[in-house]
């Protein structure tokens, strides 16, 4: 699960976002993270 992922390696997030970043790709995931970020 992409979220799980997010959760659990904050620090590594190119196995749940392409290497340009979660901004890059406009993905549900996207806003999870950008929600977790603040």
């Amino acid at each position: 699960m992409v979220l799980g992922c997010e959760v659990r390696r904050p620090e590594r997030p190119a196995e749940c976002h392409p290497p340009e970043g979660p901004v890059a790709g406009p993905r549900p995931t996207s806003k999870v993270h950008f929600l977790l970020s603040n």
